[in-house]
């Protein structure tokens, strides 16, 4: 499975949308790279099973609002 995985790059994907249980099962993703896509709105649990992420790239997207309980 993808229980291994690190780094996860969906940059360039034309995404407007992440599920809240996208990233459940990603328990070891390092890093994860979201830029240049159409995200306007991110739930609040989406990030929340990526207990040892470093880096999140969210550049140029359409978010209006980030705040701490994203995590």
């Amino acid at each position: 499975g993808l229980e291994s995985l690190q780094v996860l790059e969906l940059s360039f994907n034309k995404l407007s949308n992440i599920p809240k249980n996208l990233f459940i099962d990603l328990n070891n993703l390092l890093e994860l790279g979201l830029n240049v896509n159409k995200i306007e709105n991110l739930n609040v649990e989406t990030f929340k099973s990526l207990i040892r992420l470093k880096k999140l790239r969210l550049s140029t997207n359409k978010i209006l609002m980030f705040n701490k309980e994203h995590f």
